[in-house]
């Protein structure tokens, strides 16, 4: 599995390798959008991946109906850093941030 992260002054990329286990199967996704400025790809298990994709969509939303703004990239990626156990790489579009933790 390999994640790709590319940064500039004002833009972050985010890549993923996208390869079928077998030639039964089909790829899984990799990259995924959590809000309108931040993003995530993840590289292991699919299902982790889903997960801490889902968790982290629904901080945003309640963060966002409770507070009315976008929650904070480091107010997110901190609480939840010692129960990664996948290759997770998230990007922020607003600050210009990216974190990689590699498992």
């Amino acid at each position: 599995m390999f994640l790709y992260l590319l940064q500039s002054d004002t833009h972050v990329i985010l890549a993923s390798l996208k390869r079928a286990p077998s030639e039964l199967s089909s790829y899984t996704q990799k990259v995924f959008k959590i809000d309108d400025h931040m993003g995530i790809a993840t590289a292991g298990l699919a299902a982790d991946g889903r997960i801490l994709c889902r968790y982290m969509r629904n901080e945003c939303i309640n963060h966002r109906q409770a507070l009315f703004k976008r929650l904070c990239f480091f107010s997110l990626i901190c609480p939840m850093l010692p129960a990664v156990h996948i290759s997770v790489c998230v990007a922020c579009g607003d600050m210009h941030f990216s974190f990689l933790k590699t498992a």
